[in-house]
Parts: C-alpha cells; sequence; structure tokens
C-alpha cells in the first residue's frame, strides 16, 4: 500500500494536470525564482505581477519548469469525467468532514477526505483535502 504522502502526492499531480493549460514548449526567457512567485521574467526584465495576464505568465512558467523536472504532463483530451461521489459527511464542532472518491483514470478511483470549516458568513477561505 502507498503511503500517505505519495498519495498526497500523486492527488496534487492529477488535480495540476486536471486544471493546467498546456505548457509552452520553449525554455523560459529567463530562470523563473522558486522563490518570489509575484514576479515573471521576460526578455524586458522581471516584472511584478499585476493582472491575470501576467499570473498566466508565470504559470506557464512555473508548468514549464516542473515539465522540465518530471516529464512532460499526459495528454489530457482523454481524461475522464471527475464524477465525484461523496460517500460518507461528519458534522464536527468546527468542520464538516467529506468521505469522497473521484475518477483517475478508466476504474481507477482516488479516495479523499475534503474538511470545510463552518462559520464562514459567506467569507472564502482555504479548505482541506486529504
Amino acid at each position: 500500500m502507498k503511503s500517505f504522502a505519495s498519495l498526497l502526492f500523486a492527488l496534487i499531480v492529477f488535480l495540476v494536470t486536471r486544471t493546467a493549460a498546456p505548457a509552452q514548449e520553449a525554455a523560459p526567457s529567463a530562470p523563473v525564482s522558486h522563490r518570489n512567485l509575484r514576479v515573471y521574467r521576460d526578455a524586458s526584465g522581471e516584472h511584478v505581477i499585476k493582472t491575470p495576464e501576467d499570473w498566466a505568465k508565470r504559470r506557464s512558467d512555473c508548468l514549464l519548469g516542473m515539465q522540465q523536472a518530471m516529464g512532460k504532463l499526459p495528454d489530457r483530451s482523454k481524461l475522464p469525467p471527475l464524477d465525484v461521489e461523496i460517500s460518507e459527511t461528519f458534522d464536527g464542532p468546527t468542520f464538516t468532514r467529506y468521505k469522497l472518491s473521484f475518477a483517475a483514470d478508466q476504474g481507477d478511483r482516488v479516495p479523499c477526505y475534503l474538511f470545510v470549516p463552518k462559520g464562514l458568513d459567506g467569507r472564502r477561505v482555504p479548505g482541506m483535502l486529504a
């Protein structure tokens, strides 16, 4: 049985490939800083990210770096529908926990828990997928 860390890593990679736009084939115009996610670089230098278009440029460079390290992302045209199934709900004092699974491949499902905080009054906050 795989360790929890390897399953979590596989889930993150799967979710990234579900939402990732294809990365550009060419190398970035300048080395990408992995420490400062608020800037992108192009031929004219370093720029602070201010618009969604700037984020798209930065994201493209991040995806390219990831693919250079891990290999090309799989073809997304043959992915099955996500097909989320909720099998259990637990109502805790400060959160709701959903036991769910989603389709990773034909005949293969990924089980996980989704923790959703309570009392948000419409505020957006992070949830947790484990």
